[in-house]
């Protein structure tokens, strides 16, 4: 659990990270890198003195310029988590987890504020548990999926050629066994990438940021209640309609929630 040295203790390290995030910027940002880093130390200030509140609306600013870091997002997270804003932080948490999935305070804090969530929610059984999917798209990107697929495809190849261009049966047996094995993970990187597209294209995720909300049957406030959702669970938006969202929970039950009740990731 790192809250409490996210802008002081690891402030250098975030700060490092928030740089490759600034280097990012296109030519056209509203401000340039230097201004956004000084920006980015103001709200590490902040949250040191305690104003929590000034250290949040600073990193804002530094997104509404065109930042784009996980270090910039996991600051916002733990400044809005010690303004009493749960479902806010969740909100930005998730937001730094997407952009670096194997960061451990990313992940520890997360993981310590859905504890603290209203809902518990048990996910439908996927098959995608079983293969161990699921943890590889907890700890990766798509790009480092692809990168890992590509990886192993290319050394079971060449794994593969080896063994086929070997003299020594034991070597070729051993080459064949080698190209076999790195197919394993070239598929599951392969089955991950996939699955991340699919999640992509097939529905938005968002965090339920009011308190209290009733999750109905129809869009619109005549439609009877189905169940309450609270601050901070995890939703799929799976439809819109004016000034309403349908969106579904892990467990598969879903439903319809006014559009400012949530906020996608």
């Amino acid at each position: 659990m790192r809250i409490l040295r996210a802008a002081g203790g690891a402030a250098a390290g975030a700060a490092a990270l928030l740089t490759l995030g600034l280097l990012a910027l296109s030519a056209s940002a509203p401000a340039p890198a230097g201004s956004l880093r000084s920006r980015f130390e103001a709200g590490n200030d902040a949250y040191e003195r305690g104003d929590f509140r000034e250290a949040a609306g600073i990193y804002r600013e530094i997104g509404k310029a065109g930042a784009r870091s996980a270090a910039l997002h996991y600051n916002l997270g733990n400044a809005l988590f010690k303004d009493g804003k749960l479902g806010e932080a969740i909100l930005e948490y998730e937001r730094a987890a997407r952009l670096s999935p194997g960061d451990d305070d990313v992940r520890e804090n997360l993981a310590y504020l859905r504890s603290l969530t209203v809902d518990e929610i048990t996910p439908a059984a996927s098959p995608l548990s079983a293969l161990g999917i699921t943890f590889l798209l907890a700890l990766t990107t798509p790009g480092q999926e692809a990168a890992l697929m590509l990886g192993a495809w290319l050394a079971a190849g060449a794994a593969f050629g080896a063994g086929l261009a070997a003299r020594s049966e034991g070597f070729r047996r051993t080459a064949f066994y080698a190209a076999g094995a790195l197919l394993v993970p070239a598929l599951l990187a392969g089955a991950a990438l996939g699955t991340e597209s699919w999640i992509a294209g097939s529905a938005e995720q968002a965090i339920v940021l009011a308190a209290e909300a009733e999750v109905l049957s129809g869009a619109g406030s005549e439609n009877p209640t189905l169940f309450t959702v609270h601050e901070g669970l995890k939703v799929r938006i799976r439809g819109r309609a004016p000034g309403w969202l349908q969106v579904s929970l892990e467990n598969g039950l879903s439903g319809w929630l006014p559009d400012g009740s949530v906020a996608p990731i």
